[in-house]
């Protein structure tokens, strides 16, 4: 998928781009964070049932979401990002303005991660 994107067959027009219970992890998230690099026209991108099983994927991928600015929805939704909340912490320094979160088991301590994160003026809009 990432050759398709970088070969700029899909580039011109791909403006959602989702993965859906693919059981994508480690390897699988960062290879989604090199698409989104050469993805210039992407718009949305969404995450369904897939696990964020360490800090590095999460890493990767918000800085990947950070430095493409076109890209203004983020769907993040039954990916457990509820068990660790440094990891729900850093995947919102994305600076996406639309973060979908639903369904992740985001306890009391996820809860106040994401209360700083809105502390702090992002340029979230919903």
């Amino acid at each position: 998928m990432v050759a398709i994107f970088r070969s700029g067959r899909a580039t011109n027009s791909s403006y959602v781009v989702n993965f859906n219970n693919a059981n994508l992890c480690e390897v699988g998230i960062v290879s989604l964070s090199k698409l989104i690099d050469v993805s210039l026209e992407l718009r949305k991108f969404s995450l369904h049932h897939n696990w964020m099983d360490n800090m590095e994927s999460a890493r990767c991928l918000s800085r990947s979401l950070k430095l493409h600015t076109s890209i203004n929805i983020l769907h993040l939704t039954h990916c457990d990002l509820g068990s660790s909340p440094e990891m729900l912490s850093v995947i919102l320094q994305s600076d996406i303005r639309d973060i979908i979160l639903d369904n992740n088991n985001i306890d009391s301590m996820g809860a106040i991660k994401i209360a700083e994160y809105l502390e702090s003026n992002p340029p979230i809009e919903e």
